[in-house]
């Protein structure tokens, strides 16, 4: 194997390895940045996924329609960010293992 083709290889690993490591680094990065500005500091959500959790009788049923209609538009905010969620994560947007880290047992795997 000649000189100049072991050092293309081997400047090409690095690249790879590079992109692949900046890749996981980016998404980490967006998971924090969305977990402290989409979710800790917006009381509105906070406010919803409490009126879900209610109308779901602590998360252990599904939800009662009947109930639902005077929080409709609180209930709408809450599954349209479980919604970006779900589709972030599934294409590597966010970081799920971070995100379950920061959940505990909030996370739920919708995709």
């Amino acid at each position: 194997m000649s000189l100049a083709l072991l050092t293309s290889l081997v400047i090409l690993g690095t690249a790879l390895f590079a992109w692949f490591y900046h890749r996981e680094i980016s998404s980490k990065r967006a998971t924090l940045e969305f977990l402290t500005k989409a979710e800790v500091g917006n009381p509105k959500r906070v406010e919803a996924k409490q009126a879900f959790g209610e109308l779901t009788d602590g998360w252990l049923r599904p939800l009662d329609r009947e109930r639902a209609s005077d929080k409709n538009p609180m209930l709408v905010l809450y599954l349209n960010h479980c919604e970006l969620v779900a589709v972030a994560i599934h294409k590597k947007a966010l970081h799920a293992e971070m995100y379950k880290l920061c959940h505990g047992a909030t996370y739920v795997q919708t995709w």
